[in-house]
């Protein structure tokens, strides 16, 4: 195999596991809303946060956008989100906010 193949089917692999990790964590959020029954009546609010247990810092928000619907936000360790999941696809952000990776729309 060639350099620039493996480089090509490394990216590949690392897209794929990028999408795997927001979907279970997408599904983790949704899932922990239904499966805790003394937290059911906040589950219907406009968003649902998972922070750290240690610290309260949040690391991921579902909310509802008024201007595109739902919305699922996963941040760094410095609270800085990183990936957005919306209406419009999904998108990587780097530290300053700058897009870096955008799905296909």
């Amino acid at each position: 195999m060639s350099h620039d193949l493996l480089v090509r089917r490394i990216e590949i692999l690392e897209s794929r596991q990028k999408k795997l990790v927001l979907g279970l964590l997408a599904a983790f959020a949704l899932g922990a809303c239904g499966g805790v029954t003394s937290h059911y009546e906040a589950c219907f609010s406009r968003s649902f946060a998972v922070e750290k247990e240690s610290g309260g810092a949040v690391l991921a928000r579902l909310a509802e956008d008024p201007a595109k619907g739902g919305l699922l936000e996963v941040t760094d360790n410095e609270g800085k989100v990183r990936v957005v999941i919306d209406a419009n696809g999904v998108r990587t952000l780097d530290a300053q906010g700058k897009e870096k990776w955008a799905s296909p729309k």
